[in-house]
């Protein structure tokens, strides 16, 4: 059984993000690089539409992300409810 991900993996991963995430996901990504190189927004355009390998967590950071958003959602939605 292979685990690798694979283009319809990342545009699900694309559908929860905001319409324009490229410059965003690009920043939260040379955020968490140590090293001082950066990456550029081409690169994470060309990975998070699975056109080049991910070697810098592209895809999880954008996962990461994904998930912060829909968790600041729900909270918004429950209180919204009260």
């Amino acid at each position: 059984m292979s685990t690798k991900v694979t283009k319809h993996h990342i545009e699900a991963i694309r559908e929860r993000l905001p319409h324009r995430y490229v410059e965003e996901l690009t920043r939260k990504v040379n955020e968490k690089i140590t090293d001082g190189k950066t990456v550029s927004e081409a690169l994470v355009s060309a990975v998070m539409k699975g056109h080049k390998n991910d070697y810098h967590n592209i895809i999880d950071t954008a996962l990461t992300w994904a998930k912060e958003i829909e968790e600041n959602y729900s909270k918004i939605l429950e209180e919204a409810k009260a």
